[in-house]
Order: C-alpha cells, then structure tokens, then sequence
C-alpha cells in the first residue's frame, strides 16, 4: 500500500506541474482588444446661423500631443502584457491557495525590494517580459513601483 501511495502522489505531482506549464505559457502575447466610441446620434437636424463677415485672419495653431511619461507607457505596456497573468488590479492570481502569479503592487515584496533597474533586468528574463523593448521592461518598471 505504501508504495502505491507513493505512486499516487507523484502522479498528482506530476499533473500539477504540466498544468501549471501550461498555463504559464498560456499567459499574455495577445494582441489587446480595441474599442471604438462613437458620438451618439441625433434625431434633430442641425440648425445653421448665417455669421456676418469677418475679416480678421487668425494665424494657424499647432497643437503637440501631451509627453507620455515612462509610467503611463508603462501602464499601457503592462495592461498589455502583463494584466492578464497579474491581474489589471495587480494583486496577482492564485488558485487554491496555490500562488500562480505573485502580485506586482507597489507595497509587494518583489518590487519593494527590487530598483526600477532591476524590475526591468527581472522583467527580461521572465514571461512575456522577454518579448518587450527595454524601453518597454524600463517603463514597465517605473509603473511597477507607482502606487
């Protein structure tokens, strides 16, 4: 009997590691979804006004993007990538008390006692981290470590 036991256990083992490969390797790559809002529609027809006349010529404007900060890069490369194995709200998955995907918060262990260089030397060698740009990984970091 022992040793049937023990053949069972193994067994089990065994299983639980195969499905816990697959679906580590089942996390992330995909291309994220995207929707498009439409301005609601109006039953009204458009009213028009005729202006009078102006003869002040208004110089063109340009208008630039606002800068994207490393962290919001971040967040979007993270929702991207990332959300999917650790969660959008970051505090990771677990599955029977079985920790999948250790969460990534500001105040866990792994990013609190890691720099914002070495998040993204982390990042490299783990999941889809290794398919990032470092200015991917990089920015990835510095949301990491914004509450």
């Amino acid at each position: 009997m022992p040793r049937k036991r023990k053949l069972l256990i193994q067994f089990v083992l065994v299983v639980t590691v195969l499905l816990a490969s697959l679906s580590l390797m089942a996390c992330g790559g995909g291309t994220p979804s995207t929707t498009t809002s439409h301005p609601p529609t109006t039953s009204n027809p458009p009213t028009t006004t005729t202006a009078p006349p102006t003869t002040t010529t208004v110089p063109p404007t340009t208008t630039t993007a606002p800068p994207t900060t490393t962290s919001s890069l971040g967040a979007q490369v993270y929702t991207a990538s990332c959300a999917s194995c650790h969660g959008a709200d970051r505090k990771g998955l677990a599955s029977g008390g079985i920790v999948l995907y250790p969460p990534v918060l500001p105040t866990s262990p792994g990013v609190v006692t890691r720099t914002e260089a070495q998040l993204a030397t982390f990042t490299a060698t783990h999941q889809t981290g290794s398919s990032l740009t470092a200015d991917q990984r990089t920015a990835v970091a510095s949301f990491l470590k914004t509450p």
